[in-house]
């Protein structure tokens, strides 16, 4: 077993009466829909508690990541198991509301949330805020989000604001030309501005 995992399970200490049985069966679900060992000591590392939920809530929550299309032998599977586990289904409604308002298709949407499931981990306050600036601001679509969900995990105040502002002025100086910015590989450090 992975050394962290290791750790993390001799730390809990709440960690009892029917817990470890749920653990146990937890796991075996997560291994009956695919999810690899490694995925799953990850899980254990990030969420312990999550294991520890009673048997049908927590394979709702696992059904409900695999209906959005992950694909349970990925760590965004994992991903979207955390996110979904820490929001009701009318906070979950509401949020994909706000993605709605700005005119994306439910398709756009579910599109660039198997993509990056942690996103709805935001508050609809940081979406809608998000999606103001780079809709309204850049003139982007859902479409253009799709390519590059990650962008919806960076700081606005230290990287896109900042990047967005520079790429602005080239472009009023004439030393770039682009009809419409997008943005990628935001996570790595590396931009990538196009057509």
């Amino acid at each position: 077993m992975n050394e962290k995992v290791a750790v993390t399970l001799s730390r809990m200490s709440w960690c009892s009466g029917r817990i470890p049985e749920r653990m146990t069966g937890n796991i075996e679900f997560l291994r009956n829909q695919g999810v690899p060992e490694s995925n799953i000591s990850n899980l254990i590392f990030r969420q312990p508690r999550l294991l520890t939920w009673p048997g049908e809530r927590f394979k709702g929550i696992v059904m409900e990541a695999k209906e959005m299309g992950l694909n349970p032998t990925t760590t965004t599977f994992i991903h979207g198991i955390c996110a979904g586990a820490g929001m009701s289904k009318p906070v979950w409604e509401a949020k994909i509301a706000v993605f709605c308002s700005f005119g994306g298709s439910e398709d756009e949407i579910f599109s660039m949330l198997q993509k990056s499931p942690t996103i709805c981990a935001l508050s609809e306050k940081r979406i809608r805020e998000r999606l103001d600036y780079f809709m309204n601001e850049l003139n982007w679509t859902v479409a253009d989000l799709g390519k590059c969900p990650a962008a919806f995990q960076c700081s606005m105040e230290n990287r896109i604001v900042p990047r967005c502002s520079v790429l602005r002025v080239l472009v009023a100086k004439g030393l770039i030309k682009v009809e419409k910015m997008v943005l990628t590989e935001m996570t790595n450090g590396g931009v990538d501005w196009s057509v």
